[in-house]
């Protein structure tokens, strides 16, 4: 799965920014061609609790706005849904973290982060 802006975590990190308020967001954009219009779905983006989702989709939303609306009779119709879906992000972390559980077959410990290593 390919992921942007969680480069290097383990899903420890991942749980705890989780919890802190971040979450997992995908965008959408279209491109019309007059009677035809091809929607796409943008990789998954983790957003921490103080980034702005649209800001982060914004580019999505102008390759829309200036190519989506082109094609009759759905183009301004993926164009609207599309924008109104950027404005936020669709937010995929419940998803997103099934995954990474099912990956890690469940083996996702809660504990506190220390930096000291306890020896047994």
């Amino acid at each position: 799965m390919n992921i942007k802006g969680i480069d290097g975590w383990d899903i420890a990190q991942i749980q705890d920014e989780i919890s802190g308020g971040g979450r997992f967001v995908q965008y959408s954009w279209c491109i019309s061609l007059l009677v035809v219009t091809y929607r796409y779905r943008s990789p998954v983006y983790f957003l921490c609790k103080n980034q702005n989702a649209f800001i982060k989709g914004l580019p999505f939303t102008i390759i829309t706005l200036l190519f989506g609306w082109w094609a009759v009779p759905y183009g301004p119709f993926y164009t609207l849904a599309s924008v109104y879906r950027n404005v936020a992000g669709k937010c995929v972390t419940d998803v997103v973290m099934q995954r990474l559980y099912r990956q890690t077959r469940g083996h996702v410990f809660e504990f506190e982060r220390t930096g000291q290593m306890a020896l047994a």
